[in-house]
């Protein structure tokens, strides 16, 4: 993907009015850096919020925009507009999951509207393992809050990956997750390896198999 000069130096810019001290590495950019950025200032207007600052708006209109232009996509409020809960909602989500255009990572990440989430969910359920194999760790990011639309859905497309497979992202993730300290996040990757029955020893660092015994003690910390 060829980025304009342009779209460098608005990157560069909408994160250094983010954090100061963001330095702008434009060898790594892609558009899993772009979607990255997107929901960083997703983040940014949940916890430092004043009434959704309009300068940040724009900031991430930009770079929606910005996205859709390097993917060549559409929002995804024109590509699920049309779509209810009815008997064609499975051909016409079926469509859009056998249109390799969109990445998988536009829905694994999703950066709009919770109303579409579910949508997005099902999309990524109709492409299937191997097919989504390229974003499974984003897909675990769905069990931060189980309440969240689409959320049992990823969770089934991770029970229907190869058990080997999936406890290796697995460890990832909640290792990640323990670093972050994220309390609802580890408790639900715990009560996740619990219905899988995975057994400590199926874990290849001992850290992981310490961080979910010390989790009964609600004690996160394994350093």
């Amino acid at each position: 993907m060829i980025i304009t000069k342009d779209d460098e130096n608005l990157i560069s810019d909408i994160f250094s009015k983010l954090n100061k001290n963001f330095v702008f590495d434009k060898s790594k950019l892609d558009s899993k850096i772009i979607i990255k950025l997107i929901n960083e200032i997703d983040y940014f207007k949940v916890y430092y919020n004043k009434k959704a600052d309009k300068k940040i708006i724009r900031l991430q209109n930009k770079l929606v925009k910005l996205f859709k232009k390097y993917e060549g996509i559409c929002h995804p409020y024109e590509l699920f507009k049309d779509i209810s809960y009815d008997e064609n909602m499975d051909r016409k989500l079926q469509k859009i999951a056998l249109d390799l255009k969109y990445s998988n990572l536009y829905f694994a990440k999703p950066f709009y509207s919770k109303e579409y989430w579910e949508y997005s969910a099902l999309v990524l359920k109709k492409r299937a393992y191997p097919t989504i194999g390229d974003v499974i760790l984003e897909l675990f990011d769905w069990l931060k809050d189980i309440n969240w639309p689409g959320s049992m859905t990823i969770k089934e497309i991770l029970y229907s990956i190869p058990r080997n497979i999936l406890i290796k992202y697995l460890e990832e993730v909640i290792n990640k997750a323990n670093s972050s300290k994220d309390v609802v996040w580890l408790e639900n990757l715990y009560n996740f390896s619990i219905e899988l029955n995975i057994k400590e020893t199926e874990f290849k660092n001992k850290k992981t198999s310490k961080i979910l015994n010390n989790l009964d003690n609600k004690n996160l910390s394994t350093d």
